[in-house]
Parts: structure tokens; C-alpha cells; sequence
């Protein structure tokens, strides 16, 4: 998930809805996540290129899928 800041509210609602109502009640396996705050826009600039966030989610993204699952 991305954000044009990073406050330490930034994502807290949104990822407690997803751990609690979502994850819970659908019986999903979290394997974690990637909270990309700080990346601009909302009528400033956007720079989440310069964060290293896209580099962390793909990398996160080749872990989530194993043969095992």
C-alpha cells in the first residue's frame, strides 16, 4: 500500500481493516506487507521511485507464492 506521507497513523486504519475483518473472517494466511509512506502526490510532486518501496514490494512479491502453499 502507498501513501503521499508517512505519518505513523498513515496506514493504521486501512491495515487494521484488512488484518481483522479480512484476514480473519476469510481465514487468509498473512505473509506480510509492504507499507510504502512518503511517496508524494496528492497535488505535490511524486517520487516514490527515490524511496526504494518498489524495489522492497517486488522483491516481497517473489517470497509470497511457494510450491509448499
Amino acid at each position: 500500500m502507498s501513501a503521499a506521507d508517512d505519518n505513523w497513523w498513515t496506514f493504521e486504519q486501512a491495515l487494521s481493516y484488512y488484518q481483522h475483518v479480512i484476514s480473519n473472517y476469510l481465514s487468509w494466511h498473512d505473509k506480510g506487507h509492504v507499507l510504502a509512506g512518503g511517496c508524494g502526490g496528492c497535488g505535490g510532486p511524486k517520487h516514490i521511485e527515490d524511496t526504494g518501496y518498489l524495489d522492497t514490494a517486488y522483491t516481497f512479491g517473489k517470497t509470497i507464492y511457494t510450491a509448499q502453499d
